[in-house]
């Protein structure tokens, strides 16, 4: 993992420091303020096997343990204090803690294709500059709780055996993640990313957690994928230009949970992913994208209604298709509902015309596409209160008085009644019997909506048949 001078000297470089100035100490921790040690004694400490534990420091200058110093055997704690310049450390392997708690590091800090076998802490530190953690290898899970990047940090290539904790962080320029290998389940909650945030790449072994997070820029999540499941509950994507919100062709086993995430803006955000659950509850995609398989979905299907779609009317047909089915293994059947409505309305708008107003009328206006109970209740009401209508009509010589009006009116809405609770037509009028195979067809169309809107209607079909 060691690798020599001249590979170390050949590394790419991260930007140079603007600052070196420490901020005030906290006077809770450091009621004496910050002794200076000079940066010397600190790395000769390190390197000797001796451990450093320091408290309330000012190391007054860069602090170097990069090669030939590739070994830092023992603890190196610096905790409260404040380090004026950089930190280098690249190609160095910790063997022990590394614990930098509510440290500010002034200049660059460069960790590049370090190895740090156990914890490593970094609560509350400030990196003022750059910070670069390539392809360093944590063997244990390290802790960036409530950290802050000032300039950037990168993560490229950087391998997480046992997950890390981002919850709380914040990055106010471009962290990047691609291709890292988080290894087991991590923690990015409530962590703040103020500019593009990218995990390209990135392998989340055993998931992770984002949920309220907030994404103030760019997200970029593209081909990444999951064993366990990734949360997002109530995280913010506040960005609004093109594609700041990216998951094509992601592969995840587990679930992805958007619940209340609000609205997610982007280009085709879901193209060619395969997901096995998503859960889109309370949140507001834009362009959905064409993805390659979601066995289960759920979504509010005002939020699918707005869902904008690219490409032909038959690849948005085939969307459409696809989240319905997704949303009935999810036993969504709202969600799945409004995507077949939109689906045959496409489908309808390219219609000749004449069909295509036989089809609004009928399918979609009386048999509602067999998804909205409403449209053939509203037409057993309308053929009701029609019968009632007709019989008035046709008896109104006999009924010349109100009494006489109202008596017959009753007895016209009886027999209405009558005919409605008919199943078959018998020997009546021709009219009567068609009116009765009127009421029966409108009947069984909706019991066959509310058998698709309701579990408990559906279940019950389903055992009976």
């Amino acid at each position: 993992m060691l690798v020599g001078v001249a590979t170390a000297v050949c590394a790419p470089a991260a930007p140079a420091a603007t600052t070196s100035v420490c901020p005030p100490p906290d006077p809770m921790a450091c009621p004496r303020g910050l002794a200076a040690v000079a940066p010397q004694k600190i790395e000769r400490l390190a390197t000797g096997g001796s451990g450093v534990f320091l408290g309330c420091v000012r190391v007054t200058g860069m602090l170097d343990v990069d090669p030939p110093k590739t070994v830092v055997p023992a603890a190196f704690v610096i905790r409260d204090s404040c380090i004026a310049g950089d930190l280098r450390s690249r190609f160095t392997e910790f063997r022990s803690i590394v614990d930098l708690t509510d440290t500010t590091v002034t200049g660059r800090t460069d960790f590049y294709s370090s190895q740090l076998d156990r914890a490593a802490v970094f609560d509350g530190t400030t990196f003022s500059g750059h910070a670069r953690f390539a392809v360093a290898d944590f063997r244990w899970a390290p802790s960036f709780y409530q950290a802050t990047f000032a300039d950037g940090v990168s993560f490229t290539d950087a391998s997480f055996d046992r997950g890390a904790d981002f919850s709380g962080a914040q990055f106010h320029r471009d962290a990047l993640f691609d291709n890292a290998d988080l290894s087991q389940q991590s923690r990015f909650t409530v962590a703040e990313f103020f500019s593009m945030a990218s995990f390209t790449g990135t392998r989340f072994g055993g998931g992770s957690d984002f949920s309220a997070a907030q994404f103030h820029h760019s997200a970029d999540f593209d081909l990444s994928t999951a064993e366990g499941d990734l949360g997002f509950q109530q995280a913010h994507f506040y960005g609004r230009d093109p594609d700041v919100v990216s998951f094509n062709s992601v592969l995840y086993h587990g679930a992805a949970d958007f619940s209340d995430a609000g609205p997610i803006a982007g280009n085709a955000i879901f193209d060619q992913a395969v997901i096995a659950k998503l859960d889109l509850g309370g949140a507001q995609p834009d362009w959905f994208g064409t993805p390659s398989r979601i066995d289960e979905l759920r979504i509010d299907p005002p939020a699918l209604a707005a869902i904008r779609f690219s490409g032909s009317r038959a690849t948005k047909e085939h969307d459409l298709r696809r989240l319905e089915s997704a949303a009935l293994n999810a036993d969504d059947l709202a969600a799945a509902n409004e995507a077949r409505v939109l689906r045959y309305g496409l489908h309808r708008s390219a219609e000749m015309p004449g069909l295509r107003q036989l089809d609004w009328a009928v399918a979609w206006g009386v048999a509602g596409y067999l998804v909205r109970p409403w449209h053939p209740a509203l037409a057993l009401l309308a053929l009701f209160v029609l019968g009632v209508a007709v019989r008035c009509v046709a008896n109104r010589k006999s009924r010349r008085t109100a009494r006489a009006f109202l008596a017959g009116l009753v007895a016209d809405v009886r027999s209405a009644l009558r005919a409605l609770r008919k199943v078959l037509p018998d020997g009546a009028a021709t009219a009567l019997q068609f009116e009765v195979l009127l009421y029966t067809v409108l009947v069984a169309v909706l019991l066959v909506n509310l058998e698709h809107v309701s579990p408990t209607i559906r279940n019950l079909v389903e055992g009976l048949l």
